[in-house]
C-alpha cells in the first residue's frame, strides 16, 4: 500500500497526497484504530521532514 503519493501537475506544481488514516479508522475496532492512528502519526513525520527539505 502507498500511503504518500507525491505527483507534479501540468502547471508544474508539486503535491503530496495521502490517505486520512485515522477517519478511516474511526468505524475500526480498538487494536486497528490503534495501528492506523500510528501509521498516521508515521506518515505526518515523514511528510514534515520532506518539506523542511
Amino acid at each position: 500500500m502507498c500511503r504518500i503519493a507525491v505527483y507534479e501537475k501540468e502547471d508544474g506544481s508539486v503535491w503530496i497526497s495521502r490517505m486520512n488514516s485515522g477517519f478511516v479508522a474511526k468505524p475500526m475496532s480498538k487494536a486497528i484504530r490503534k495501528t492506523m492512528s500510528a501509521a498516521a502519526s508515521d506518515v505526518e513525520e515523514i511528510i514534515a521532514e520532506i518539506l523542511e527539505e
